[in-house]
């Protein structure tokens, strides 16, 4: 019997609809942490692994669901973006270009609130760099207490 190997372009997509979020977030933290503590080996900088935390905004498709989770952006002409927007932050090795993890989010929601999503996936003996955005105190000593030897870098203000 012959079978047919040819597989639909939809249907990786289908899939990923039928399992759901969960699965593969769970796949996707598992996954990252193992690539990157692979990689991260003989990378260290003084004995720490070095990371990034940054932001940007994505484009959705426009549809009411997405309107209603993830919000859009309001201009000061108070005329509301074509497309729904989700705030994207990640965590990202800084030797290896890697995320090790990605946090979604409203549109409406300040990247400092998104960061503490990110906090448990930094590893201990780690230096993460914040970009200036991030000065919080409330932020920087959640990063600092929640492990060993995590540190943390901001650049001054001009």
């Amino acid at each position: 019997d012959e079978i047919n190997t040819d597989i639909a372009k939809s249907a990786l997509t289908q899939a990923r609809q039928r399992l759901g979020q969960e699965p593969l977030s769970q796949l996707f933290g598992m996954s990252a942490a193992v690539w990157d503590q692979r990689h991260q080996q003989g990378r260290s900088w003084r004995g720490l692994a070095r990371y990034a935390v940054d932001g940007s905004t994505l484009r959705t498709a426009d549809t009411q669901d997405n309107r209603e989770h993830f919000g859009a952006q309001e201009y000061a002409s108070g005329a509301v973006a074509s497309y729904p927007q989700m705030r994207l932050l990640t965590l990202t090795s800084l030797s290896t270009h890697l995320v090790r993890d990605a946090v979604f989010g409203e549109y409406g929601k300040n990247e400092m609130r998104h960061a503490k999503d990110l906090l448990a996936a930094i590893p201990d003996h780690s230096l993460t760099v914040f970009d200036k955005g991030f000065l919080s105190a409330e932020l920087l000593l959640q990063v600092q207490s929640a492990g060993t030897a995590r540190h943390w870098l901001i650049p001054a203000r001009s």
